[in-house]
């Protein structure tokens, strides 16, 4: 399994630090290296984060990677190294000799390897990659459907690479941007810039006074930076962060899993993924915040019937026919409509059920078409990568039916009468009425060429596959590059082939999962059924209670000696002798305090306030009624859009006292902050200008698609003490 890779290098935007300490303070004293020299050998340099993967340069020339590996991302190569770059499927290094060698894959059409140097910088974008030749003429190569690889003529000093565009400083300090042109994310402000900045579908830029401009895509607030001066900036997929003259990180932006909340301390570089932010610390390590889009471990209370683990959400059958979902939400694939179901399939970004009649039903985004079954009562359904698939019922009972995707064949089963199905990221596996397996679509590793013999179960997986026997073994076939083909000897009932691991429930109820570090760590007890997804696993008990658990988390996998240690809670003071805590607090020393909110079963948002280092405080009054329509929230009946609600008071410690505001913009958002009773309105940062005492956090707004009771937060904001 190669998971880690190590090379010299030395590099210009990465991540990483200090490693092999035990071994190397051996070698100090067989009389290698100083443990001080050893230290700062290792320490990180720079950092890159991919899409799921990232790479890190050291003070040794070290380049290491983590993280996902299924295109070779993490391999890489062997050479000098100044310079490393991550992106969604592969990575770049400037070699010393100013040379550009490129790991991993794009597409079978793109271009991987680099043109001929010198360069001076590298930077990798989504399936592309972009350098500046040390003549200041700019080259790009790979994938180039919107026309991200054409560079412009001229002379530049710098380059940054974004999802599918490109933004460049010219030596005259203007900025020039092509490729993908949708929501205004080319379109580049005139002026003179120091720095630029591309992300997913928007971009930023330093003026020479510090400041920061930014244009594109705008649905989390990420084009709309604080003001002041930074020294440095860094653009994600939906947010944004800069670093201020001392060092500490601020961002904005779309804050689902807190990537928008950064730790306290100074960094010295950042580097932003699709929802994840990671800092550099001046000791060489790192520390990230917000989470690599990995969800469905969340399980709700109570009992299922079913459960189905997605890529990164999951879904379960309630006892009464109900459908509920949990984790990433992000395109509604966990907001199940109403109505009584009796099966139920999560896929990437959309889920799938059969309703009480047998009749289909999809919810999410769909790319190409899974969302729109076929008529007919179905007795099964399976969704897949892109594309879904079901059992017929009545008078054509046990025949596949396929649709969406089909690049390569995925919704063209074979003639026959099937048992049960199972539908993978590009391929499928069915169980025929005589038990033997059939797979078909995308064959590469052999996912698609079932072992033969008699079967009473299969499972189609991410680039595998695993079905159980007929003697109760299981057995795997595919792709086995974290070993999730290597199924354990001995009995099961149950298998399920998830990302880059497989799990099954032996006959003893016990869990067993093979592949990716071991599949993390499943739970004990006795189970009834096991579900592996994408970045996760599910396990269902007698009693239908659910528990998940996280088996992989992409480029947050830091490598152990390279991870940050958590900053310690700011201290509390306690009040003076014989004074409470709420009397004290006349200091004029502001706290920082974020506001907490979660989307409750039956329709409400439930807010709470919580200080920097503390816990959640909930007030007595603390829930808005709103309803929910196609996305647009409306406020409950009586309250108009934009009328800010206040919840009861609520006691912070040491002589700070909030309450939390609430209100439905007109746009239907759900915007958040807190008012500060008896002091006068111009006082804080952060306030709006207007006739109340209002302190609103940068990033405050609520989206409306989360999933059920999941606590977010909004971005820090200073509360002065109370009078």
């Amino acid at each position: 399994m190669e998971r880690r890779a190590s090379v010299r290098g030395l590099w210009v935007g990465a991540l990483l630090g200090l490693g092999l300490a035990l071994w190397l303070a051996f070698w100090a004293l067989l009389g290698g290296w100083s443990g001080a020299a050893a230290q700062d050998a290792e320490r990180a340099t720079q950092l890159s984060i991919g899409s799921h993967h990232a790479c890190a340069l050291l003070a040794s020339g070290d380049v290491v990677c983590w993280g996902d590996n299924d295109y070779g991302q993490l391999n890489v190569p062997e050479g000098e190294f100044s310079a490393v770059g991550a992106g969604q499927q592969h990575s770049c290094g400037l070699l010393t000799n100013r040379e550009i060698v490129c790991w991993g894959y794009i597409r079978d059409d793109a271009q991987l390897e680099a043109p001929e140097g010198p360069f001076r910088s590298v930077t990798v974008g989504g399936r592309h990659t972009c350098a500046l030749r040390t003549t200041g003429a700019l080259a790009c190569w790979g994938a180039n459907e919107h026309g991200q690889s054409d560079a412009p003529r001229g002379q530049f000093s710098a380059v940054s690479a974004g999802g599918d565009h490109n933004c460049a400083l010219r030596s005259n300090g203007q900025i020039v941007c092509w490729g993908l042109a949708g929501l205004d994310r080319t379109d580049a402000p005139s002026g003179v810039f120091r720095a630029v900045s591309a992300g997913g579908a928007h971009s930023c830029a330093l003026r020479s006074n510090g400041a920061a401009e930014c244009w594109g895509a705008n649905w989390g607030d990420q084009t709309e930076p604080p003001e002041g001066a930074f020294t440095a900036l860094e653009i994600g997929y939906g947010h944004s962060c800069g670093l201020r003259a001392g060092g500490a990180a601020e961002c904005w932006g779309w804050n689902p899993v807190g990537q928008i909340n950064p730790p306290s301390g100074t960094f010295s570089a950042l580097s932003l993924g699709g929802d994840v932010s990671c800092g550099l610390r001046s000791s060489g390590l790192i520390a990230c915040w917000g989470a690599n889009r990995v969800g469905g471990i969340g399980a709700p209370e109570g009992a299922f019937r079913t459960i189905s683990g997605g890529v990164r959400h999951s879904c379960g059958l309630r006892d009464n026919g109900a459908v509920e979902c949990w984790g990433d939400n992000g395109l509604g694939q966990s907001k199940a409509p109403e109505g009584a179901f009796r099966a139920v399939s999560a896929a990437k970004d959309q889920s799938c059920g059969l309703r009480s009649n047998g009749q289909a039903v999809c919810w999410g985004k769909a790319w190409a078409g899974e969302d729109d079954p076929p008529s007919g009562v179905f007795s099964a359904i399976s969704a897949g990568g892109g594309h879904t698939c079901a059992l017929r019922s009545g008078g054509q009972a046990g025949q596949a039916v396929c649709w969406g995707a089909d690049w390569a064949g995925q919704d063209d089963p074979p003639d026959g009468v099937f048992r049960a199905l199972s539908a993978g990221d590009a391929h499928n596996c069915g169980l025929r009425s005589d038990r033997t397996v059939a797979c078909w679509g995308e064959n590469r590793h052999g996912r698609s060429v079932a072992p033969e013999g008699a079967f009473s179960a299969v499972s189609a997986g991410l680039r595998h596959s695993c079905g159980l026997q007929s003697d109760r073994t299981a057995v795997c076939w595919g792709g086995n590059r974290y070993g999730q083909m290597n199924a354990p000897e001995g009995a099961f009932s149950a298998v399920s082939a998830g990302g880059r691991h497989s799990c099954g429930v032996r006959t003893d109820g016990t869990l067993e999962c093979w592949g990716y570090e071991a599949a993390g760590q499943p739970p004990a007890g006795r189970w009834s059924e096991v579900s592996a997804g994408g970045d996760h696993a599910c396990a269902r008990n007698a009693a239908g209670a659910v528990e998940c658990w996280l088996t992989f988390n992409g480029a947050l996998d830091l490598p152990e000696q390279l991870r940050a240690p958590a900053p310690e809670p700011p201290a509390v003071s306690p009040p003076p002798a014989g004074e409470s805590g709420a009397d004290q607090g006349a200091t004029g020393a502001t706290i920082q305090a974020r506001v907490r909110a979660r989307l409750t079963e039956d329709g409400r948002i439930e807010f709470a306030a919580r200080r920097v280092g503390g816990e959640d405080v909930l007030p007595r009054n603390r829930y808005l009624s709103t309803s929910v329509v196609n996305g647009r929230v409306t406020p409950q009946e009586g309250i108009a859009h934009g009328r800010w609600l206040r919840s009861s008071p609520i006691d912070l410690g040491g002589g700070y006292r909030v309450r939390v505001m609430a209100r439905v913009a007109a746009d239907g958002r759900i915007e958040f902050g807190f008012y500060v009773d008896g002091i006068d309105a111009a006082v804080g940062d952060y306030n709006d200008g207007s006739a109340e005492p209002r302190f609103l956090p940068r990033g405050r707004y609520f989206p409306p698609t989360t999933s059920h009771n999941r606590w977010l937060s909004s971005s820090e904001v200073a509360i002065p003490p109370s009078p």
